[in-house]
């Protein structure tokens, strides 16, 4: 049995490992591949142009385009307009593709969508991309070099400004932020409350069942 400040620690230790997991982890990668995949844009333009860039990157953009107007709809955003690709204009040089949605600024769940439709594409591309890579060059394609150029280009085609977030994508992540981490924050709450009531009142040790000892240690388990 454990009173209000070892419920209390625990309950801090689970908000900062979910939003470890769920809100810092995701943003570094999303950071990372948008910065690697700006840089290889960057380049392509320079050395061609920006029709023949976007051009090449269609397939990525289209993924990306994807990923936001999945997600919206998981988070039921009413979708005004999609564009899943088009080329650049003197107009629109910097705009490739587009999903235009509205949603319920009262609602905390679809403001707290907003973080994870703003960086779906720099998630779901490198996934899709390791998962073409370990598939394909550590099972199916060690001798069939063909294939291997083959996804090799696939994943370039994927990479190049697929996975570049937009400014108004980054201005929607910060928008919806404070929400996404009040929803783990009270996810972790709820988590405590379940741990209190099956340990004081049915004795059984949830956190015990956990087969990880790092996490182990990170929670302390002597409580009691």
């Amino acid at each position: 049995m454990f009173g209000l400040t070892t419920a209390l620690d625990i309950f801090l230790k689970l908000f900062v490992l979910l939003a470890l997991i769920f809100y810092v982890l995701p943003t570094l990668i999303a950071l990372f591949f948008n910065t690697f995949s700006g840089k290889i844009e960057d380049i392509f333009i320079k050395k061609y142009n920006a029709k023949a860039e976007s051009i090449v990157s269609a397939p990525g953009i289209i993924i990306h385009e994807l990923s936001h107007y999945i997600m919206a709809k998981i988070f039921r955003y009413n979708i005004v307009s999609v564009k899943l690709f088009q080329l650049p204009t003197i107009e629109n040089k910097n705009i490739r593709g587009y999903v235009e949605y509205t949603y319920d600024s009262s609602s905390m769940i679809q403001k707290a969508g907003s973080v994870l439709i703003s960086i779906a594409p720099a998630i779901t591309i490198p996934l899709i991309n390791i998962e073409m890579i370990y598939f394909t060059y550590l099972n199916k394609g060690k001798s069939n070099f063909v294939l291997l150029l083959l996804i090799t280009i696939i994943v370039f085609i994927l990479t190049v400004n697929g996975i570049h977030l937009s400014p108004q994508d980054w201005f929607e992540f910060r928008k919806g932020s404070f929400s996404y981490l009040l929803i783990l924050l009270l996810i972790a709450l709820m988590l405590v409350i379940l741990l209190v009531i099956t340990k004081n009142i049915t004795g059984y040790d949830i956190l015990s069942k956990i087969p990880i000892d790092h996490l182990k240690d990170y929670f302390d388990w002597n409580w009691y």
